[in-house]
């Protein structure tokens, strides 16, 4: 049961990737998996993953050296967070403009060939201030 909402989860981050960006990524393929590894299409892909809070770096013009150092390290892909309470401070109220532009953050991933593992909020276990 979780590999399947793992799996969900995936094909659903790839679909957001292509629908969101407006970028010309594939959103019909198909994310399968075996004991060894996730499959895109049937073609193997071992994942290398680092953790990106991209709203802890509210500066699109640094994400692309934050990408750069992923490659560097031999990462294909990053894991991220869409934390809502950034996006949507009070209820009703949704921003992805400025430094908050999701479209810009899965385009400059593709940019450098960083896939992106997303995991939807609501809640993010991180420290949200008033600590």
């Amino acid at each position: 049961m979780i590999a399947k909402k793992l799996v969900a989860s995936i094909s659903l981050a790839l679909s957001l990737v292509g629908a969101v960006s407006g970028s010309s990524v594939d959103s019909s393929k198909i994310v399968t998996w075996d004991k060894y590894s996730l499959k895109i299409n049937g073609e193997r892909l071992f994942t290398f993953s680092g953790e990106f809070h991209y709203y802890r770096l509210p500066s699109p013009d640094l994400w692309a050296d934050i990408f750069e150092k992923f490659k560097a390290l031999n990462f294909n892909t990053a894991s991220i967070y869409f934390y809502w309470g950034y996006h949507s401070p009070k209820q009703g109220v949704y921003d992805f403009e400025g430094v908050r532009d999701i479209s810009k953050f899965l385009q400059t991933a593709k940019k450098y060939g960083i896939n992106i593992i997303s995991r939807a909020g609501p809640y993010v276990s991180i420290l949200q201030g008033n600590y």
